[in-house]
């Protein structure tokens, strides 16, 4: 590609004609958006068995699905921000569906690094960690199956916006929803 700035949506129509330097220069372009919207989610995907690799693999597919479906004539968005819905969103659902019962087997097994010889290796304060299991799943066996999800998104450190996203949800659903955990949690706590 030459040096001179070429639009996105010039872009677009070079690789819907199977321009593969466009296709590239595209990629190049926008690949750090790809790592930037990964990293966001590096902890998420380390809590649900994913690794960092597997969250940029994703940002890929939805960079060339973006490619693939940006019309600029009927999108009113430009492409960078398609691009960076169609990678978040793509990202969330990755997310979401390794956190699915389905997968607890996977997402719960020891990592290898803990595994010496054949032994696993010291865990600090133990006692104090199966306390704080204790408490959890006490605090979570009052809570009905959807306030149970969004206490645990909750706890991952998604903001509420998110939260809406990953359940499907709206904003006043989430909030009420929080709003219920929080008096159940401070009843469990005081009693």
């Amino acid at each position: 590609m030459n040096d001179y700035q070429i639009s996105d949506n010039e872009l677009i129509y070079m690789i819907n004609e199977s321009n593969e330097s466009a296709y590239q220069y595209m990629y190049d372009k926008y690949k750090n958006l790809i790592y930037k919207i990964a990293s966001k989610y590096k902890y998420n995907a380390g809590q649900c068995g994913l690794e960092f690799n597997d969250l940029i693999l994703e940002g890929y597919v939805a960079f060339d699905v973006a490619v693939k479906k940006y019309k600029q004539e009927n999108n009113k968005s430009k492409f960078s921000n398609f691009l960076q819905s169609c990678i978040e969103h793509s990202i969330q659902n990755i997310l979401r569906n390794n956190t699915n019962k389905k997968n607890n087997v996977l997402n719960s097994a020891v990592e290898y690094s803990l595994i010496n010889e054949g032994e696993i290796a010291d865990i600090n304060n133990c006692e104090e960690q199966q306390s704080q299991k204790e408490m959890y799943n006490l605090m979570i066996s009052k809570l009905s199956d959807s306030e149970k999800e969004i206490f645990k998104l909750k706890i991952k450190n998604y903001n509420n916006s998110e939260i809406c996203i990953l359940t499907g949800k709206n904003l006043k659903a989430v909030n009420n929803a929080l709003s219920r955990i929080r008096k159940k949690l401070k009843i469990e706590l005081s009693g």
